[in-house]
């Protein structure tokens, strides 16, 4: 099926299970069976999918953490794949893909991608210019959340916004 054909699946899909038309397992199971699915636009669908899925078990914070853990998962080949550095001449789709893969793995509290965020943070948290621009919110967001010195990551955070001109 061409991008285009995915796309207008997944909307309808999502439409229908919003609107109690089919059940939001059927949308899943449709985003389940398409875990190699490499365009970013149909994978911004894909998620929002998951995403519907999340708000039925917001109050459950372990089912919650598990579909997370399964959007990272359905994630894990691209993110592998794509890893954490932008290459030269390399197709806007993969960039695109390349934030979306790292921020379902850090949602997903992947080790190592929070590990790595946490270290990019501790690197550059004195300058956050240096950061990838594409992925300075999710390193950001991950040091917020997962650091063990949450008020110190908060604080440095609010310095650098109110003394950097590009915040």
């Amino acid at each position: 099926i061409p991008t285009e054909g995915k796309i207008n699946l997944f909307n309808d899909q999502l439409l229908l299970s919003k609107r109690g038309d089919v059940s939001i397992v059927d949308a899943l199971d449709l985003v389940l069976g398409n875990s190699d699915e490499s365009r970013e636009s149909v994978w911004s669908l894909m998620g929002m999918t998951l995403g519907v899925a999340r708000s039925f078990v917001d109050t459950d914070d372990e089912l919650e953490l598990n579909l997370k853990q399964l959007s990272a998962e359905l994630m894990r080949t691209h993110y592998d794949r794509l890893g954490w550095t932008s290459k030269i001449g390399e197709d806007p789709n993969d960039s695109h893909l390349r934030v979306t893969a790292v921020a379902y793995m850090i949602a997903g509290r992947d080790r190592d991608a929070v590990s790595h965020a946490l270290k990019l943070y501790t690197k550059n948290s004195n300058n956050l210019d240096r950061l990838p621009a594409d992925l300075r919110s999710v390193i950001l967001s991950c040091a917020v959340r997962n650091s063990d010195e949450h008020d110190s990551v908060i604080s440095n955070l609010l310095k650098q916004y109110q003394t950097t001109a590009s915040a």
